[in-house]
């Protein structure tokens, strides 16, 4: 009789992750810090479950009301979302850990390059920096794209919580492990190709946005950067690392579309349009190149695929057998 390993497949590919960064930064003489950073992930991963529980309780009580509701299926649900954000929050910890410090492992960055291309791509090699900066003087909006760019995450909330109410624990499985792996993959890339963004690089064109909340968190950031420059054993700070090429903050929202596609495809229409808006207010406040959208989309895509063959959800879900009835939409997409 075969033993069962006690870790899924992306909970061993969290934890190698996990050791292989804190083995880097050990290497170069770099602190790892757990704690803080858990507990701030901790409340980005309660705001998903503030958004997706809801969702699910509703989809309980539906099934309830046609007699559809199985008390074991729903606790085995929210175990399994415990379990698939305690693998993802792993991931996180040691992503932002490595982040924070790529400016000190690899000192090079290019974001030169990666402006000509840009301008090369989508401006025919004029100042494309500049044509988007010709946009961000009204202050109106300047506060609406910020808000935009800073609640990118219910971009993904709210599909990861249809996805869980209409699948239950092998979805939230799914959504997890693909950004735990979208996460990883793309620090790598960060590590490779360091790049600080066009709103670090290129500071003094971005001054006129002082004011506002964008402008000011990236003063932090920069902060804190320098501050790790200049003291490298300095504790990191949560979220704070500097990093653009790839967009990960478009690779999650990407993730959200494609759960969408899977388990809530009305969804879909204003899923793209809302990351349109999440990419152009990266582009507003200068935190990513436009080039730095492909990539985050191609991880996402990545990500999505990989994680299906890890968690065994890859396949199109069955149809019931002839002569039985379909079963209800909260587990036929299981």
């Amino acid at each position: 009789m075969s033993r069962r390993l006690p870790l899924r497949p992306e909970e061993l590919v969290a934890a190698g992750y996990a050791l292989a960064v804190g083995a880097l930064l050990s290497l170069a003489g770099q602190p790892v810090s757990i704690l803080p950073m858990a507990a701030e992930y901790a409340k980005f991963l309660a705001a998903i479950a503030a958004v997706s529980l809801p969702i699910w309780i509703a989809f309980r009580i539906a099934d309830r009301a046609r007699h559809r509701f199985r008390a074991r299926t729903a606790v085995a649900d929210l175990a399994g979302l415990a379990r698939s954000f305690a693998a993802l929050l792993v991931t996180l910890v040691a992503y932002t850990n490595l982040k924070s410090r790529i400016t000190l492992l690899h000192p090079r960055v290019f974001d030169q390059p990666l402006a000509d291309l840009d301008a090369a791509l989508h401006f025919g090699g004029g100042d494309f920096v500049g044509w988007l900066l010709s946009f961000t003087h009204d202050p109106v909006w300047s506060a609406r794209w910020g808000t935009v760019y800073f609640f990118a995450w219910a971009a993904l909330a709210l599909p990861f919580g249809v996805a869980f109410a209409r699948a239950g624990a092998p979805a939230a499985r799914r959504l997890a492990a693909a950004l735990g792996l979208a996460y990883a993959a793309g620090s790598l890339v960060y590590l490779a190709l360091p790049s600080l963004g066009p709103a670090f690089a290129f500071r003094p064109r971005f001054a006129h946005l002082a004011g506002t909340a964008g402008f000011a968190v990236q003063e932090s950031m920069l902060a804190a950067m320098l501050r790790l420059l200049r003291e490298p054993a300095a504790v990191t700070v949560p979220f704070f690392g500097i990093a653009a090429f790839p967009s990960l903050h478009l690779a999650t929202t990407a993730l959200g579309v494609l759960a969408a596609w899977r388990w809530a495809r009305p969804l879909v229409p204003l899923l793209v349009v809302w990351n349109l808006a999440i990419a152009w207010s990266a582009l507003y406040f200068g935190w990513h190149y436009a080039v730095d959208f492909y990539p985050g989309i191609a991880l996402a895509g990545g990500a999505w695929w990989a994680s299906g063959r890890l968690t065994g959800a890859s396949a199109p879900d069955p149809a019931p057998p002839s002569g039985e009835p379909a079963e209800s939409p909260a587990r036929s997409s299981r």
